[in-house]
C-alpha cells in the first residue's frame, strides 16, 4: 500500500510539474514577413501626399475639380496598400493604420469636394495630418523580420 501511495504522489508531483510547464509557456504567432514594395508604395504615397498638397497650396486655384485626377491617383495607392494589408497575415496592426489613412485621406478629399475650394490652412494641416499617419505605417513595415 505504501507504494502504491509513493507512486501516486510522485505520478501527482510528475503531472503538476508539466501542467504548470505548459500553462506557463505563450504561443505567439509569427509576426508578418517585411515587404520591400509595400515599403517603397508607402513611400511613394508619403511622397504623393506632400506633392500634391504643396501644388495645392502654391495653385492660386484651390477648386477641388482642378484636382480630382490627382486624388484618385493617390487614392487608388492607399487602397492598394489597404488590400495588400487585408491580405496579410498577423498584420492588424499594419491594417489599422493603412485604414486610419484611407479614411482620413477620403474624409478631406469629401470636405474639399463638398466645399469646392478650401483654405491654404486648411490643406496644411491635411497634409500634416496625412503625413503623420504614413509615418507609423512606415515604421511599422520596416520594424517586420
Amino acid at each position: 500500500m505504501k507504494k502504491v501511495h509513493a507512486f501516486l504522489l510522485a505520478s501527482m508531483m510528475t503531472f503538476s510539474i508539466v501542467a504548470i510547464t505548459f500553462s506557463s509557456c505563450r504561443v505567439t504567432l509569427p509576426p508578418p514577413a517585411k515587404s520591400a514594395s509595400q515599403i517603397v508604395n508607402t513611400l511613394d504615397i508619403q511622397a504623393g501626399i506632400i506633392s500634391l498638397y504643396d501644388v495645392m497650396i502654391a495653385s492660386p486655384d484651390k477648386r477641388y475639380t482642378t484636382f480630382e485626377s490627382d486624388y484618385a491617383s493617390l487614392g487608388s495607392k492607399i487602397d492598394t496598400l489597404v488590400s495588400f494589408n487585408l491580405m496579410r497575415p498577423h498584420g492588424s496592426n499594419i491594417l489599422q493604420q493603412t485604414i486610419l489613412l484611407q479614411t482620413y485621406f477620403y474624409k478631406y478629399a469629401g470636405n474639399h469636394k463638398t466645399s469646392g475650394t478650401i483654405s491654404k490652412g486648411d490643406l496644411r494641416s491635411y497634409k500634416e495630418y496625412l503625413k503623420s499617419f504614413t509615418k507609423p505605417i512606415l515604421v511599422s513595415e520596416l520594424s517586420l523580420k
